[in-house]
């Protein structure tokens, strides 16, 4: 039934949208980070920068999930400490097949339409364009040279690490010299913690941030690319658990012979409450609900920069519609079991108010401008601009309490609407995006 539930809910958010094997770890490194990510430079490549607004805009929105280029350090970095986890995203279609979308052939005949229409040349597609801000992954060195990585790599998902004040050698640090993580006293645990948050890294503790990186590319960020070179304005399929699950999981941390389900530092009970393990299906759970969140936060950003009515604006509207339509599906369930025992205290579903102010933000916004006698004059743009960017802090600050309020032992109404677990184990096709990389 649960399956059920969650096909027909997927099926119904489409309508409305209208082995490597281990031979040397030298060897294998060097030929995973020579391929995977063999790199494009040129002394001239940029990004072109996102479309301005006509009027300043204070740009409320807290998190920027874009990475600086300079601050890119690149996977040969990553590979080091987190050997089956960089080839496992190496072999990924993330990885791979995503910047072949920009080439010539068949994957990329799509893009060569919409480089047409937008008047992009050919020969800078996989090299200057705005495509390759999610396409790719562009690094600047200390030299000014810009280097176009293919693919989505490591920092695209987990933030970009280097700098100053990066957190690539931060986060790994865990105590003076000689200390384990094992033996890492939980003061320094949350200093570190803190630390890496604050330079930018995304952990898999918070998955609110990582579901917000992922949409920064699944739910189109540029009004151009829709409007004018009919670029799909999202992926419509795309879910932040399934997603997760598939060919692109590379949870190795506490054994890197054994791809686990969810997060394996998540689960890891040293410095959880309690000391209790945490369980896949929790996991899930939470997961579930940051990626709705997300989906939420980032369609409501993306709104706020729609400049004229037209595909980019209604399709925003359409993915905030989805997405607080879902979470407020949750709620709803969870009040009428509620209802019929003693303050949901025999499910333990928990109290569930943070989800029901992200709905409420949105829905207000949307009614708001829904209102307005022109929303798309000068001044209507300016007040939509500041009630979606509002709406999108709300949603964030939402998010915020619901994971400190949440580790998913509680949510156990959210099943009703997750993938089911046993989907996600057996990596049952139409549920998870191809087989997960084993060593």
């Amino acid at each position: 039934m649960r399956r059920w539930v969650f096909l027909m809910r997927r099926k119904t958010s489409l309508m409305r949208r209208g082995r490597l094997r281990w031979v040397s770890f030298r060897v294998v490194a060097l030929i995973a980070i020579g391929t995977c990510w063999e790199s494009v430079s040129t002394n001239r490549a940029e990004a072109v920068e996102p479309e301005s607004l006509p009027f300043s805009s204070a740009r409320l929105v807290g998190s920027d999930f874009s990475l600086d280029p300079h601050r890119v350090e690149g996977p040969g970095k990553c590979i080091d400490c987190h050997r089956s986890e960089s080839l496992a995203t190496a072999a990924s279609h993330h990885a791979t097949k995503t910047f072949d979308m920009l080439r010539s052939g068949a994957l990329g005949k799509d893009s060569l339409k919409i480089a047409e229409k937008l008047k992009i040349p050919s020969s800078t597609l996989a090299s200057k364009s705005i495509c390759i801000e999610c396409h790719a992954t562009l690094q600047v060195g200390q030299q000014g040279r810009h280097r176009v990585l293919p693919g989505v790599s490591c920092e695209s998902c987990h933030g970009t690490a280097g700098g100053d004040e990066g957190w690539l050698n931060l986060h790994a640090v865990y105590g003076p010299e000689g200390t384990r993580r094992e033996t890492e006293s939980k003061e320094h645990y949350l200093s570190r913690a803190a630390r890496s948050f604050q330079a930018g890294q995304r952990r898999s503790a918070n998955s609110f941030q990582l579901a917000c990186a992922c949409y920064q590319c699944h739910l189109v960020g540029h009004e151009s690319l829709v409007n004018t070179g009919d670029h799909p304005s999202g992926s419509e399929v795309f879910e932040f658990v399934a997603w997760s699950m598939g060919e692109v999981r590379h949870n190795f941390h506490a054994d890197q012979n054994t791809n686990a389900i969810v997060s394996t530092l998540w689960a890891d009970p040293l410095w959880r409450p309690g000391q209790r393990r945490g369980k896949p299906e929790e996991h899930v759970r939470v997961m579930y609900v940051s990626g709705q969140l997300a989906k939420l936060a980032v369609s409501l950003k993306n709104r706020a920069l729609a400049l004229e009515e037209g595909d980019f604006a209604s399709a925003m509207e359409d993915f905030i519609d989805e997405a607080q339509g879902e979470l407020e599906a949750i709620v709803e369930e969870y009040n009428e079991l509620e209802n019929q025992t003693e303050a949901g205290e025999e499910d333990g579903s928990g109290n569930l108010d943070s989800l029901q102010r992200a709905v409420d933000v949105a829905l207000e916004a949307l009614e708001t401008v829904g209102d307005m006698d022109d929303p798309w004059s000068d001044t209507g743009r300016e007040a939509s601009v500041q009630l979606f960017e509002e709406a999108a802090l709300g949603v964030e600050a939402a998010a915020i309490d619901f994971l400190k309020s949440h580790d998913g032992s509680d949510l156990k109404i959210v099943d009703d609407f997750a993938p089911e677990m046993e989907a996600l184990e057996t990596e049952e096709e139409g549920v998870v995006l191809g087989k997960a990389w084993e060593p």
